[in-house]
């Protein structure tokens, strides 16, 4: 949920942001919350720090999670965000798999 949320959040103006957090029955401040561990929090974790470099050209931080999801391959958009998902599961997890090597 908040990957989705964020990344519809990109670059939303104040009306359809209001759209989404009706939607999503999360408040206007969530919403904000998690748009800035994105952008703020997220690029500065030795997890990101690491991994950014198996993205070339680099992903742009400031779409951030959209611009990461679209660098993931898959059949359909729910592939994508599996595929998401998953690869950010270090940060949750310590027996994820390292996807720059391919596991």
């Amino acid at each position: 949920m908040v990957t989705l949320a964020c990344a519809l959040s990109a670059g939303l103006s104040l009306g359809r942001a209001s759209v989404l957090t009706e939607a999503l029955q999360i408040p206007r401040r969530t919403l904000q919350r998690w748009r800035h561990w994105w952008l703020d929090e997220f690029v500065q974790t030795p997890f990101w720090q690491d991994r950014q470099a198996c993205f070339m050209p680099p992903v742009e931080e400031s779409w951030l999670p959209e611009s990461l999801r679209a660098r993931f391959q898959a059949a359909d958009e729910a592939g994508r965000w599996g595929l998401l998902l998953r690869f950010l599961t270090p940060l949750t997890s310590r027996t994820a798999n390292d996807f720059c090597e391919g596991r």
